[in-house]
Protein backbone atom coordinates (compact mmCIF):
# COMPACT_ATOMS: atom_id res chain seq x y z
CA UNK A 1 0.00 0.00 0.00
CA UNK A 2 2.93 2.32 0.84
CA UNK A 3 4.50 0.92 -2.33
CA UNK A 4 1.32 2.01 -4.09
CA UNK A 5 1.20 5.67 -2.89
CA UNK A 6 4.61 6.47 -2.89
CA UNK A 7 3.91 5.92 -7.19
CA UNK A 8 1.17 7.63 -6.85
CA UNK A 9 2.82 10.69 -5.33
CA UNK A 10 5.54 10.50 -7.98
CA UNK A 11 3.38 10.42 -10.88
CA UNK A 12 1.51 13.52 -9.66
CA UNK A 13 4.89 15.58 -9.06
CA UNK A 14 6.10 13.92 -12.59
CA UNK A 15 2.69 15.70 -13.98
CA UNK A 16 2.66 18.81 -12.62
CA UNK A 17 5.60 19.35 -13.90
CA UNK A 18 4.82 18.15 -16.69
CA UNK A 19 1.71 21.05 -16.57
CA UNK A 20 4.34 24.02 -15.83
CA UNK A 21 6.41 22.96 -18.88
CA UNK A 22 3.63 23.48 -21.12
CA UNK A 23 2.31 26.55 -19.85
CA UNK A 24 5.30 28.38 -18.94
CA UNK A 25 7.24 29.98 -22.42
CA UNK A 26 10.92 30.91 -22.47
CA UNK A 27 11.52 34.73 -22.66
CA UNK A 28 12.91 35.64 -26.57
CA UNK A 29 16.72 36.80 -26.49
CA UNK A 30 16.45 40.14 -27.81
CA UNK A 31 19.20 41.27 -31.05
CA UNK A 32 22.62 41.83 -29.95
CA UNK A 33 23.76 45.25 -31.18
CA UNK A 34 27.44 45.53 -30.35
CA UNK A 35 28.64 49.24 -30.97
CA UNK A 36 32.24 50.83 -31.14
CA UNK A 37 32.66 54.47 -32.16
CA UNK A 38 35.18 56.95 -32.86
CA UNK A 39 37.64 57.71 -29.80
CA UNK A 40 36.65 61.23 -28.96
CA UNK A 41 35.47 61.98 -25.91
CA UNK A 42 33.67 64.62 -26.52
CA UNK A 43 33.00 66.41 -30.14
CA UNK A 44 32.21 69.90 -30.94
CA UNK A 45 28.54 70.96 -32.74
CA UNK A 46 28.89 70.76 -36.38
CA UNK A 47 31.01 67.30 -36.15
CA UNK A 48 30.40 64.07 -37.11
CA UNK A 49 30.45 60.98 -34.71
CA UNK A 50 31.10 57.57 -36.69
CA UNK A 51 29.41 54.25 -35.05
CA UNK A 52 30.20 50.78 -36.14
CA UNK A 53 27.21 48.53 -35.22
CA UNK A 54 27.63 44.96 -35.09
CA UNK A 55 23.63 43.23 -35.73
CA UNK A 56 23.54 39.62 -34.69
CA UNK A 57 19.62 37.52 -34.17
CA UNK A 58 18.53 34.21 -33.27
CA UNK A 59 15.35 35.34 -35.44
CA UNK A 60 14.90 37.06 -38.82
CA UNK A 61 15.84 40.66 -38.70
CA UNK A 62 13.08 43.20 -39.23
CA UNK A 63 13.66 46.80 -39.17
CA UNK A 64 16.50 49.48 -37.56
CA UNK A 65 15.89 52.67 -35.97
CA UNK A 66 17.80 55.61 -34.28
CA UNK A 67 16.43 57.82 -31.72
CA UNK A 68 18.44 61.36 -30.76
CA UNK A 69 17.95 62.98 -26.92
CA UNK A 70 17.64 66.32 -28.50
CA UNK A 71 15.35 66.11 -31.30
CA UNK A 72 17.43 68.26 -33.25
CA UNK A 73 16.62 66.06 -36.85
CA UNK A 74 20.67 66.14 -37.26
CA UNK A 75 21.60 64.87 -40.66
CA UNK A 76 22.07 61.17 -40.40
CA UNK A 77 23.96 58.47 -42.61
CA UNK A 78 24.28 54.87 -42.48
CA UNK A 79 27.44 53.73 -44.70
CA UNK A 80 29.39 50.54 -45.31
CA UNK A 81 26.59 48.00 -44.99
CA UNK A 82 27.34 44.62 -44.78
CA UNK A 83 25.67 42.66 -46.56
CA UNK A 84 25.78 45.62 -49.32
CA UNK A 85 21.93 45.35 -49.99
CA UNK A 86 20.70 44.45 -46.23
CA UNK A 87 18.42 47.40 -45.90
CA UNK A 88 15.54 46.95 -48.32
CA UNK A 89 13.83 50.26 -47.18
CA UNK A 90 16.23 52.82 -46.66
CA UNK A 91 13.35 55.70 -45.59
CA UNK A 92 12.02 53.34 -43.26
CA UNK A 93 15.34 51.31 -42.50
CA UNK A 94 13.83 47.69 -43.06
CA UNK A 95 15.88 44.80 -43.62
CA UNK A 96 15.59 42.67 -46.60
CA UNK A 97 14.16 38.99 -45.40
CA UNK A 98 16.47 36.32 -44.21
CA UNK A 99 19.21 38.38 -42.72
CA UNK A 100 20.00 37.65 -39.02
CA UNK A 101 23.52 39.08 -39.11
CA UNK A 102 24.31 42.61 -40.39
CA UNK A 103 27.62 45.09 -39.97
CA UNK A 104 27.31 48.85 -40.89
CA UNK A 105 28.09 52.38 -39.98
CA UNK A 106 25.96 55.41 -38.72
CA UNK A 107 27.28 58.30 -38.97
CA UNK A 108 25.68 61.26 -37.00
CA UNK A 109 26.22 64.97 -37.72
CA UNK A 110 25.82 66.81 -34.66
CA UNK A 111 23.59 70.30 -35.39
CA UNK A 112 25.42 73.13 -34.93
CA UNK A 113 22.84 74.60 -32.82
CA UNK A 114 23.35 72.37 -29.85
CA UNK A 115 24.68 74.77 -27.02
CA UNK A 116 28.23 73.18 -25.59
CA UNK A 117 28.18 70.94 -22.86
CA UNK A 118 24.76 69.00 -23.99
CA UNK A 119 24.98 65.15 -23.42
CA UNK A 120 23.18 63.52 -26.26
CA UNK A 121 21.55 59.85 -25.99
CA UNK A 122 21.63 58.09 -29.54
CA UNK A 123 19.57 54.77 -28.81
CA UNK A 124 19.91 52.39 -31.40
CA UNK A 125 16.53 49.74 -31.98
CA UNK A 126 16.59 46.46 -34.00
CA UNK A 127 13.49 44.41 -34.08
CA UNK A 128 13.80 41.06 -35.47
CA UNK A 129 10.45 38.45 -35.47
CA UNK A 130 9.92 38.21 -32.07
CA UNK A 131 11.39 40.99 -29.84
CA UNK A 132 13.66 44.24 -30.02
CA UNK A 133 17.11 44.89 -28.95
CA UNK A 134 18.83 48.67 -27.75
CA UNK A 135 21.99 49.92 -27.71
CA UNK A 136 22.07 53.41 -26.42
CA UNK A 137 25.51 55.42 -26.33
CA UNK A 138 26.11 58.94 -24.69
CA UNK A 139 28.65 61.53 -25.68
CA UNK A 140 29.51 65.32 -24.19
CA UNK A 141 28.94 68.22 -26.75
CA UNK A 142 32.53 70.25 -26.60
CA UNK A 143 33.11 73.77 -26.80
CA UNK A 144 34.26 75.12 -30.26
CA UNK A 145 38.12 76.02 -30.63
CA UNK A 146 41.34 75.58 -28.94
CA UNK A 147 41.82 76.50 -25.80
CA UNK A 148 43.16 79.85 -24.16
CA UNK A 149 44.93 81.29 -21.58
CA UNK A 150 43.14 84.10 -19.02
CA UNK A 151 45.29 86.36 -17.41
CA UNK A 152 42.83 89.05 -14.78
CA UNK A 153 44.01 92.32 -13.46
CA UNK A 154 46.90 92.92 -15.62
CA UNK A 155 48.65 96.04 -13.98
CA UNK A 156 50.69 97.90 -17.10
CA UNK A 157 52.22 101.50 -15.68
CA UNK A 158 52.76 104.22 -18.38
CA UNK A 159 55.89 105.63 -19.68
CA UNK A 160 56.63 107.42 -16.72
CA UNK A 161 55.18 105.97 -13.85
CA UNK A 162 57.64 105.46 -11.20
CA UNK A 163 56.76 101.71 -9.68
CA UNK A 164 54.91 99.91 -12.80
CA UNK A 165 56.74 98.55 -15.86
CA UNK A 166 55.20 99.20 -19.49
CA UNK A 167 56.33 96.52 -21.26
CA UNK A 168 54.62 93.29 -21.30
CA UNK A 169 55.28 89.37 -22.47
CA UNK A 170 51.97 87.36 -23.31
CA UNK A 171 53.45 84.00 -23.25
CA UNK A 172 54.84 84.35 -19.23
CA UNK A 173 51.87 87.12 -18.38
CA UNK A 174 55.38 89.18 -17.10
CA UNK A 175 55.56 92.65 -16.62
CA UNK A 176 58.89 94.28 -17.69
CA UNK A 177 60.29 97.82 -16.39
CA UNK A 178 62.30 99.40 -19.32
CA UNK A 179 65.53 98.30 -17.77
CA UNK A 180 64.64 94.93 -17.71
CA UNK A 181 63.00 94.60 -21.25
CA UNK A 182 66.03 94.86 -23.48
CA UNK A 183 67.34 91.93 -21.95
CA UNK A 184 63.67 90.20 -22.57
CA UNK A 185 63.04 91.98 -25.71
CA UNK A 186 62.11 89.16 -27.70
CA UNK A 187 59.32 88.05 -25.50
CA UNK A 188 57.95 91.27 -25.50
CA UNK A 189 54.62 91.80 -27.06
CA UNK A 190 53.00 94.49 -25.67
CA UNK A 191 54.35 98.22 -24.67
CA UNK A 192 51.89 100.96 -22.99
CA UNK A 193 52.51 104.63 -22.75
CA UNK A 194 50.12 107.69 -22.82
CA UNK A 195 51.11 110.13 -24.95
CA UNK A 196 49.98 113.67 -25.56
CA UNK A 197 48.39 112.92 -28.80
CA UNK A 198 47.44 109.12 -28.69
CA UNK A 199 46.49 109.34 -24.94
CA UNK A 200 46.18 105.52 -23.55
CA UNK A 201 48.13 103.65 -26.20
CA UNK A 202 48.73 99.65 -26.42
CA UNK A 203 51.24 99.52 -28.81
CA UNK A 204 53.51 97.36 -30.33
CA UNK A 205 57.27 96.96 -29.87
CA UNK A 206 58.15 98.12 -33.60
CA UNK A 207 55.79 100.62 -33.57
CA UNK A 208 57.04 104.09 -34.48
CA UNK A 209 55.93 106.36 -31.61
CA UNK A 210 57.45 103.56 -29.25
CA UNK A 211 61.64 104.65 -29.28
CA UNK A 212 60.23 108.63 -29.11
CA UNK A 213 58.61 107.51 -25.77
CA UNK A 214 61.21 104.90 -24.64
CA UNK A 215 64.72 105.27 -26.70
CA UNK A 216 66.16 102.47 -25.66
CA UNK A 217 63.87 100.58 -27.93
CA UNK A 218 65.89 101.86 -30.99
CA UNK A 219 68.78 99.70 -29.65
CA UNK A 220 67.00 96.80 -29.13
CA UNK A 221 68.09 93.78 -31.13
CA UNK A 222 64.42 92.19 -31.37
CA UNK A 223 61.55 94.51 -31.75
CA UNK A 224 58.30 92.24 -32.04
CA UNK A 225 55.57 93.02 -34.69
CA UNK A 226 52.30 92.89 -32.81
CA UNK A 227 49.56 93.98 -34.88
CA UNK A 228 46.32 95.26 -33.87
CA UNK A 229 42.33 95.76 -34.14
CA UNK A 230 39.33 96.85 -32.40
CA UNK A 231 36.35 94.72 -31.29
CA UNK A 232 33.04 95.40 -31.16
CA UNK A 233 31.76 92.53 -28.67
CA UNK A 234 30.09 93.50 -25.69
CA UNK A 235 31.87 92.95 -21.73
CA UNK A 236 29.53 90.19 -21.17
CA UNK A 237 30.58 88.36 -24.40
CA UNK A 238 34.71 88.77 -23.74
CA UNK A 239 34.01 87.98 -20.32
CA UNK A 240 32.03 84.49 -21.09
CA UNK A 241 35.46 83.48 -23.82
CA UNK A 242 36.66 80.52 -22.82
CA UNK A 243 37.77 79.07 -26.03
CA UNK A 244 40.02 80.45 -28.72
CA UNK A 245 36.56 80.73 -31.45
CA UNK A 246 36.11 84.04 -30.88
CA UNK A 247 39.77 85.49 -30.93
CA UNK A 248 40.25 84.18 -34.03
CA UNK A 249 36.88 85.80 -35.46
CA UNK A 250 37.74 89.04 -34.47
CA UNK A 251 41.44 88.49 -35.58
CA UNK A 252 40.22 88.73 -38.82
CA UNK A 253 39.69 92.50 -38.47
CA UNK A 254 43.63 93.09 -37.96
CA UNK A 255 45.35 94.88 -40.41
CA UNK A 256 48.27 96.84 -40.23
CA UNK A 257 48.11 98.87 -37.46
CA UNK A 258 51.03 98.90 -34.66
CA UNK A 259 49.17 100.45 -32.22
CA UNK A 260 45.45 101.06 -30.61
CA UNK A 261 45.73 103.98 -29.08
CA UNK A 262 43.04 106.93 -27.47
CA UNK A 263 41.69 103.45 -24.93
CA UNK A 264 38.99 103.77 -22.44
CA UNK A 265 37.52 101.30 -19.84
CA UNK A 266 35.62 98.77 -21.42
CA UNK A 267 37.27 99.26 -24.68
CA UNK A 268 38.44 95.55 -25.93
CA UNK A 269 41.24 95.04 -28.56
CA UNK A 270 42.32 92.21 -30.28
CA UNK A 271 46.44 91.26 -31.17
CA UNK A 272 48.47 88.77 -32.91
CA UNK A 273 51.62 88.41 -31.82
CA UNK A 274 55.13 87.93 -34.14
CA UNK A 275 54.52 84.38 -33.06
CA UNK A 276 51.37 83.89 -34.41
CA UNK A 277 49.06 83.71 -31.22
CA UNK A 278 46.14 85.68 -31.28
CA UNK A 279 45.04 86.92 -28.14
CA UNK A 280 42.20 89.99 -26.72
CA UNK A 281 42.63 92.09 -24.26
CA UNK A 282 39.94 94.42 -22.37
CA UNK A 283 40.60 97.49 -20.31
CA UNK A 284 38.82 97.13 -16.67
CA UNK A 285 41.28 100.24 -15.58
CA UNK A 286 42.93 103.35 -16.48
CA UNK A 287 44.45 106.17 -14.37
CA UNK A 288 44.82 108.91 -17.20
CA UNK A 289 48.99 110.47 -17.59
CA UNK A 290 52.56 109.30 -18.41
CA UNK A 291 52.52 108.75 -14.62
CA UNK A 292 49.13 106.22 -14.60
CA UNK A 293 48.58 102.91 -15.17
CA UNK A 294 46.28 100.82 -17.47
CA UNK A 295 44.49 97.16 -16.45
CA UNK A 296 44.14 94.26 -18.84
CA UNK A 297 41.44 91.80 -18.78
CA UNK A 298 43.52 89.44 -21.33
CA UNK A 299 42.59 85.99 -23.44
CA UNK A 300 44.93 84.48 -25.62
CA UNK A 301 45.68 81.47 -27.02
CA UNK A 302 47.90 78.61 -25.34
Amino acid sequence: MKKINFLFAAFALLSMSFLSSCTEEDEPTPPSIIVSVDSEASYEPGTTVRYTLNISSNEELVSFSVNESTQSNPMALIENITPIDAIDDVEMLEFKNGLYTVTMDYVYAIPTTVAPGTSIDITFTVVDDVTEGTNTQTFDVAAAGGAINTYTAVLIGANANPTEGSFYASATNTVYSVADAASNAAAIDLVYFYGATNLASIASPDDSDVPAVFPSVSGWSTRNATRFATSSISVDDFNAIDTDEVLLQEAANIGTATKANDLAVNDIIVFETAGGKVGMAMVSALTEGNTGSITLEIKIQE
